[in-house]
Parts: structure tokens; sequence; C-alpha cells
């Protein structure tokens, strides 16, 4: 079973599987060591590392060579996420998820928001269709993972949107559900009943447990950049401390 194939499965287990999100070799090398399964990038910790905010400011050249150096020193799965695409067209975010693959990266994640704000339901949905009919073209065979933002951005009615957008983006051909900041059971009930796609939850406060989560449904649930805050926050009091 290749590192694709592995990734797949992970997605279609009964038990809900933890991602590991790094930012360069060392936290992917210790999320290994310790037993995950599978890694993603973090937009949010790769920009910080590299002195850019987060939200699609990072070249793609630098982006690109940080996962170079992240998958050379694993064996495991590895996803990146990219954000908006790091792309002002289709074919030109084709090109950087091609460039991806031919790393070994089994998976991307897509976000249907940009600059914090909202797209457009409809419009993302041609974007998406056309990356994903793009790449069955050229024969690429990556995970999908769309990132669905009304929760994360505090939209209106976050329930009806999110499901508006899920039913939607789903007759492309994508193989995952992403949706940030949904904490609630029976609000994670409603999207696991109206989605054929495995859902992905981010780890934050307030979510439940691993096995109640898998009792729901889900099946991917990713730390985010929750590691590399804890060990920048941790650095910064220690540093503190020695200069008081």
């Amino acid at each position: 079973m290749n590192n694709f194939q592995k990734f797949h499965s992970l997605h279609h287990q009964p038990k809900a599987f933890l991602l590991g999100n790094v930012w360069n070799a060392n936290s992917a090398r210790i999320y290994e060591d310790n037993g995950i399964e599978a890694l993603g990038t973090s937009s949010y910790a790769i920009a910080d590392t590299l002195g850019y905010p987060d939200g699609g400011v990072i070249p793609f050249a630098e982006l690109l060579f940080m996962v170079n150096r992240i998958i050379k020193s694993i064996s495991i799965p590895l996803s990146v996420d990219i954000e908006a695409g790091h792309g002002k067209s289709v074919e030109e975010i084709i090109g950087n998820i091609e460039s991806l693959v031919d790393l070994g990266v089994v998976g991307i994640n897509i976000e249907d928001s940009l600059d914090r704000q909202l797209r457009p339901e409809n419009s993302f949905f041609e974007i998406l269709s056309k990356i994903s009919d793009g790449l069955a073209k050229r024969n690429i065979r990556v995970f999908i993972n769309v990132r669905v933002d009304p929760f994360l951005l505090n939209s209106p009615n976050p329930i009806a949107e999110t499901i508006s957008r899920i039913t939607l983006y789903q007759q492309c051909d994508i193989q995952g559900i992403f949706v940030p900041g949904i904490l609630s059971v029976e609000e994670i009930k409603q999207i696991v009943s109206i989605t054929k796609l495995p859902l992905n939850l981010l780890m934050s406060t307030g979510l439940p447990p691993m096995d109640i989560l898998s009792n729901l449904g889900v099946k991917r649930v990713s730390l985010g950049a929750n590691a590399y805050r804890t060990i920048y926050n941790d650095l910064n009091k220690k540093t503190m401390q020695l200069i008081e």
C-alpha cells in the first residue's frame, strides 16, 4: 500500500484519526516517532516560521522548499495546506498541486475563503470543479480536502451556510470536507448526516473527545497550529524569565 492509499484508507476506518500539523522537518519527525499516522502542514506555522503573515502571503516557491524538506524526513503520508491555492488562475493552482504531488504529497487542503472573507459559494464551486477536472485530465491522484469556513469566520447562520456549501461542493470530485470551528454535537451530527464525504474537524477547546467524535462519524481531527503556538509561547516565557 502506497502513501496515497494509506491516507485514503485512514479516512474510511471506523475510528477518527489524528492528523499532526507540522512546520519543519523536526516537528514532522517528532509526530511520526510518537505514532501519528499522517501529517499535514500548518499554513500559519510555516508562514510565521519564515516571517510572513498568515493568509497566502508566503511565496509558493518557499512553501515548496519547506514541504520538500519535511517530506524527505518522514515515511508517513503528508498533506499540504495550500490555503486559497497560491495562484491567480485555476491553471496556476493545478500546476502548484502537481508540483506538490511530484514531491510525494498525497493530499491538499483548499479553503472557500479569501482574505478572511467567504467567497460566493457558486464561484468557489466553479473553481473547485475546474481544479478537480484539471487534475483528473492530468491523471494526478491527490486527496482534495475542502475547508468550509462559515464557523471559522463567524457567519450569521454558520450551520445553514455550511450545509449549503457542502451540498454544492461535494458534487465535485473531492475526497473530504473540513469544517474548522464547529463544536456542538448536534451541529456535527447535522454535517455528518448531509455529506457522503469524510468529515475533518479542528482540535480546539470545547471540541468533544475523540471517542465521541468517532461515534458521531467524524473521520479526521487536525491538531492545527496548537503545538507551534505552545512551543513559542513557552519560549517567550522562558526568555522573559532569563532576562529578569
